[in-house]
């Protein structure tokens, strides 16, 4: 899987950004600095002192959102809350799954999902790949209700899907997290 770190100060050439056309200008510069293997793009806020939620909404969480289910978006080196609050507005805004990774080794997801969905998530960001074979087998569900869960969790863009050959014939979705991760924090919405 190839995985592409971003620095926001590199793109913005600012600690502090403000505004939806400041927004508007990263996105684009974002675009243009991915590179089109990439599968997982992590953006990191190291020296960033702030962002505003405008920003926010109009560059990564719209980049998250376009993307969503073919490229996994995280954000790394989040050094205030204030930054944290306004991510979390943009995300929500735009209605963009935000994973935050942090410097403990662990993840915090930002989100409205069920103690189900939660559960589902926090046991493939713990594997390297998750098949619904293996769903069914540890949490108990029908196939169906297994491959459901899973896609919705790929489609809201928290996991990565690649269809391959069954075993047993035919075509399956392998899903994978953004990163490998041993402990997932969840988090309700602001």
């Amino acid at each position: 899987m190839s995985y592409q770190t971003i620095r926001l100060i590199d793109l913005t050439k600012c600690d502090f950004i403000l505004g939806s056309l400041n927004g508007d200008m990263a996105l684009e510069s974002l675009r243009s600095n991915i590179n089109v293997q990439s599968k997982v793009i992590e953006i990191s806020f190291q020296n960033i002192r702030g962002v505003d939620a405008c920003f926010v909404r109009n560059s990564i969480a719209t980049y998250a959102k376009l993307f969503c289910g073919k490229v996994g978006v995280v954000i790394s080196h989040v050094e205030n809350i204030d930054v944290i609050e306004n991510l979390i507005y943009g995300f929500n805004a735009k209605s963009a799954p935000l994973l935050i990774k942090n410097t403990d080794g662990s993840t915090t997801v930002y989100s409205e999902l069920t103690t189900g969905a939660k559960a589902l998530l926090s046991y493939v960001y713990s594997k390297n790949e998750t098949s619904t074979h293996q769903i069914v087998k540890d949490f108990g569900l029908s196939a169906p209700n297994a491959s459901a869960k899973l896609k919705k969790l790929h489609k809201a863009g928290y996991l990565l899907a690649d269809k391959r050959e069954a075993p047993t014939g035919g075509l399956e979705y392998a899903y994978s997290p953004f990163f490998k991760c041993c402990t997932l924090n969840h988090q309700t919405l602001l």
